[in-house]
């Protein structure tokens, strides 16, 4: 997954109000609406001039991150005196050759011309789809999922190497038979029976988080392109433990939220009671308020 410079979460930034722009990137911005229906503004970290603001993000109304950002400067690495100006868009979309891959400017486009600069947004800064914010989103759930694979992996092995002296789990006619003794039999060490109960939960965790895991979803909500409010979803399939997760992104789907099916609403209701960041077994992670990485996972679809 490529890295996203100019993408990012809509609340590291406040809104911005067109009276406070530079009045070149006012007027830049005021074409753009009609051009780009539903487009906003946000700052960023750059402090106004005595003109106003000339550096903010954009971000389409209704959506939880920003497209990109356009900016009035000198579109080099370096402060030249007397240099003149420009209109700058930027996407990660872009791909300047004029600067290095090393620099964030390989993914400007500068041009003194307002027309030409509006071409430029409409094909970079237009409104993202479904898949692409699950992309980006993809990149922060699975950070809580890496840690908690790890420590139930780590758990899993510490009971194996404690129960049959394996350094850790492998499926070998040993464990498969404790295994089908938990699950048609019983035993008559009951504190054995509790350790493999605990190990086939544990093996079950595992599986759940590891590669070929089967399908999640990304679910948060976004406005339409009508500018309805809507609850989109995003079946991924992943790939490699987590330690190394790729995605690939498969069905979108979008409700209005009294249509949103009934599993998901559930899971997003427990995910929607802890902190970010935090995820709950069976579950998913909860990435951010409205935003999940949820397991589309059923035991009955376990074989």
């Amino acid at each position: 997954m490529a890295q996203k410079y100019f993408v990012t979460w809509l609340d590291t930034g406040e809104d911005v109000s067109v009276e406070n722009l530079h009045p070149m990137l006012r007027e830049f911005y005021v074409k753009l609406r009609k051009d780009l229906p539903g487009i906003k503004l946000s700052t960023t970290s750059t402090l106004p001039d005595r003109e106003g603001l000339t550096d903010v993000r954009v971000y389409y109304e209704g959506d939880p991150i920003t497209r990109g950002k356009i900016s009035w400067e000198q579109p080099s690495d370096t402060y030249r005196p007397g240099a003149e100006n420009k209109i700058c868009v930027w996407s990660d979309s872009i791909m300047n050759n004029k600067f290095g891959g090393g620099s964030y400017r390989h993914h400007m486009l500068a041009t003194k011309n307002m027309d030409v600069a509006v071409r430029h947004a409409r094909k970079h800064l237009r409104r993202p789809d479904t898949c692409m914010i699950a992309e980006w989103m993809f990149s922060w759930g699975r950070a809580p999922i890496k840690k908690v694979y790890t420590d139930v992996r780590k758990e899993r092995d510490d009971l194996v190497r404690k129960l049959t002296g394996f350094y850790n789990w492998v499926d070998t006619p040993i464990m498969r038979e404790l295994m089908n003794i938990h699950k048609f039999g019983t035993f008559h060490d009951k504190e054995l029976g509790a350790h493999v109960a605990h190990l086939a939960t544990l093996v079950k965790e595992t599986d759940r988080l590891s590669e070929g895991s089967g399908l999640w979803s990304i679910v948060f909500t976004r406005n339409n392109s009508r500018g309805q409010p809507v609850v989109a979803a995003v079946d991924i399939i992943t790939y490699e433990e987590p330690s190394s997760w790729r995605a690939e992104m498969k069905d979108a789907h979008s409700w209005h939220p009294s249509e949103t099916p009934e599993d998901v609403q559930g899971k997003v209701a427990v995910l929607s009671m802890v902190d970010d960041g935090h995820y709950v077994e069976g579950v998913g992670v909860r990435i951010k308020d409205g935003c999940c990485l949820v397991s589309r996972e059923t035991d009955d679809e376990r074989v």
